[in-house]
């Protein structure tokens, strides 16, 4: 519905052309290794335009905006972060920000967007040191300070648990 042309959960050939080389810390360009399964939280193969797009129809979606922020799980009190459904949290006292990230094997991602202003972001990244850049490029888009950066799994450069059971 959201005209996501070049995205799928299942690898497609098309993306090929598109397909960056991870840059593992040795210098070495690294082939990417598609998933061979589908798998909903990790198989996302996407462009930052179309997945700009799902996030712009998202803040634009009152009724889904609601059902994402109403009931959020808290996840650390101390930083004032929540889950909803199926995006972080981040209450503010002028703002409220939904936010996801992605974590494979050579691959960061970032997507966030202000409630309030529709202002955000989505970041792509080949290198396991990518979401380093994430906070930087908010800082200039979203105004106030993030506690979200602070968040623990953020900093976190193991392989995500789907990587390590999927073997990739």
């Amino acid at each position: 519905p959201v005209a996501m042309q070049q995205s799928g959960y299942v690898w497609k050939d098309q993306f090929a052309a598109n397909f960056i080389p991870t840059i593992p810390a040795d210098g070495t360009p690294r082939q990417p290794r598609p998933f061979a399964t589908p798998i909903a939280g990790t198989t996302l193969y996407t462009s930052a335009a179309d997945y700009a797009q799902f996030l712009v129809a998202v803040i634009n979606d009152a009724p889904a905006l609601q059902w994402i922020t109403k009931s959020p799980v808290a996840v650390d009190i101390s930083l004032g972060l929540g889950w909803g459904l199926g995006w972080g949290i981040e209450r503010s006292e002028n703002d409220l920000l939904i936010w996801h990230w992605g974590n494979n094997p050579g691959y960061r991602a970032f997507a966030t967007a202000s409630v309030q202003t529709g202002n955000g972001f989505v970041m792509l990244t080949n290198s396991d040191d990518g979401l380093a850049l994430a906070q930087p490029i908010a800082a200039q888009l979203l105004p106030g300070t993030h506690k979200l950066f602070q968040f623990y799994m953020l900093h976190n450069r193991s392989v995500s648990f789907a990587c390590k059971v999927f073997n990739r």
